[in-house]
């Protein structure tokens, strides 16, 4: 065997090992580590072009109402706790929420949460 053959040989096995692996873990645990891993390996860029959540996401938002987007942003805090690699979701979430506020929100919240 040729290095080229070896190491697509390898990759192989790994994906072999990783599928059993995922195969074995607890269903929530696979989701969680999952779900980080896509995340880490994406950079925060979108889902990969079999998984549209964004577009899914946006389809269920504008047929939502404004008291069904707020249960749902409400109802989804807590499980932006339970896993790894959250702190970058958090943070995209965060910054999409200051961007949408107007500079005059953006003031009052800032006085508010800076005072001593």
């Amino acid at each position: 065997m040729d290095g080229g053959t070896e190491a697509i040989r390898q990759r192989v096995e790994a994906v072999r090992n990783l599928g059993i692996a995922i195969a074995h873990c607890d269903r929530r645990d696979a989701v969680l580590i999952l779900a980080a891993a896509l995340d880490d390996l994406s950079g925060g860029a979108p889902a990969p072009a079999f998984v549209d959540a964004e577009g899914e996401a946006a389809i269920w938002a504008e047929a939502a109402s404004p008291v069904e987007l707020e249960a749902c942003f409400l109802a989804c805090l807590p499980k932006l706790e339970a896993g790894p690699l959250i702190r970058n979701a958090k943070k995209r979430l965060f910054m999409a929420l200051w961007d949408s506020f107007s500079e005059g929100d953006r003031a009052a919240f800032l006085k508010r949460v800076c005072r001593k």
